[in-house]
């Protein structure tokens, strides 16, 4: 999120296939390593236990979370709502998907 909105300009073109030669090796070692960084450690905050698939979706959510929050903040959509600065959003709507609901029961 912070680096979408101090870079909106390289956030911009960051996902666009026609822009970029994907056996490009510094896009390959970019590329996994920003896997790592959302797909590792998505297992500390969501159920997948070993389920590699589940780690998928998982990190997948996050992505299209982070993603469509920094693209309608840039975009003006999102200001003068409710939590004015895109990284405490980001936060707070993670917790919809990543976390019980209060008084759920569940503690997982």
């Amino acid at each position: 999120m912070r680096y979408a909105v101090t870079h909106p300009g390289h956030f911009a073109v960051m996902f666009r296939p026609d822009l970029v030669d994907p056996a490009d090796p510094q896009l390959v070692r970019a590329s996994t390593a920003s896997a790592t960084m959302l797909y590792g450690p998505v297992g500390s905050v969501a159920d997948v236990g070993g389920d590699e698939d589940a780690r998928q979706v998982a990190g997948t959510a996050a992505w299209a979370l982070v993603h469509g929050i920094a693209t309608l903040w840039l975009q003006g959509s999102l200001r003068g709502g409710p939590i004015d600065d895109p990284e405490a959003l980001t936060r707070a709507a993670a917790r919809y998907l990543f976390e019980p609901p209060p008084g759920s029961g569940s503690t997982s």
